[in-house]
């Protein structure tokens, strides 16, 4: 090749070089280019109604994300649990409302942290309370939530409750002596209570039978007044008046308490040792 030829050549490598240059400088910047670029529902800088992308810093600028904003830096942030990034108009992070939400976390499901209104250590996905990152709580149900359901008798929440067998259980229940309910019909019921039912032995008891009840028409050990004891004892109906023995002595009926299965019982009193001078009609006078 000739030395013009050459010249020639070099020429146009230059020429060709200067027009790519050209075409890259020429080329519109992703921030003044009318496309929205990250998919965040606004274009460019200054060119939206309510202002410009806010990833964009200036129409020279060659991307529309920007390492301040959380949503929309293109990154999923650290403090979340859900491996999604920014707000996108589709595929992005739920816990982002705009590009310019200042955090990805959408919900106590989405946090990284175990809730104080739930029991299970769990966080986030591996908490059975959560059904999702965009799931509002952690609570899985009555043994979850740090209470003692308004539904039994134990006094007892979650974990410590008899009639929890796990954090996902959706009843604090542990049988018929837990359950507030009068299962023998008795009028006594479950276990604990000053009336309990007397055939309750824990709350885990799930039998209140057979039948144990007293009651008097005259409230006890009153020798001025004839009463009568009645109800059901091992589930057997009775009903017992107070009655006269002799002319001074009383037979007075009386219901025990529930360590005595709520029996009837009865003890002779002496009218005359009761300030009294006779027994008439079931009664000291």
């Amino acid at each position: 090749m000739n030395k013009k030829a050459k010249i020639a050549t070099i020429f146009s490598i230059i020429a060709v070089a200067a027009v790519l240059a050209l075409m890259v400088f020429a080329a519109p910047k992703k921030c003044n280019n009318g496309v929205d670029d990250d998919n965040d529902g606004l274009i460019d800088f200054g060119v939206n109604q309510s202002g410009s992308d806010p990833g964009c810093s200036g129409a020279q600028d060659n991307t529309e994300t920007s390492t301040s904003l959380v949503c929309d830096n293109g990154a999923d942030a650290t403090n979340d649990r859900d491996t999604l990034a920014d707000f996108r108009l589709s595929g992005g992070d739920p816990g982002c409302v705009s590009a310019t939400d200042s955090s990805e976390i959408d919900g106590v499901c989405d946090d990284l942290d175990d809730e104080t209104n739930d029991r299970d250590t769990l966080t986030d996905s591996t908490d059975p309370g959560c059904t999702s990152t965009s799931d509002t709580s952690e609570i899985d149900g009555e043994c979850d939530d740090i209470t003692d359901s308004a539904s039994d008798a134990d006094s007892l929440g979650d974990a410590t409750d008899p009639g929890c067998t796990s954090t996902s259980d959706t009843s604090e229940i542990d049988g018929q002596c837990d359950d507030k309910s009068d299962n023998d019909g008795d009028t006594h019921t479950d276990y604990g209570a000053s009336q309990r039912d007397s055939k309750c032995a824990s709350f885990s008891d799930n039998d209140e039978s057979p039948k144990d009840s007293c009651s008097d028409t005259d409230g006890g050990q009153i020798s001025g007044t004839q009463g009568t004891v009645s109800g059901d004892d091992e589930s057997v109906p009775y009903s017992l008046t107070d009655f006269c023995v002799d002319a001074v002595t009383l037979t007075e009926y009386y219901c025990g308490i529930v360590i005595q299965d709520y029996a009837p019982l009865n003890t002779n009193i002496n009218c005359v040792a009761n300030v009294t001078t006779q027994c008439v009609n079931g009664a000291c006078v």
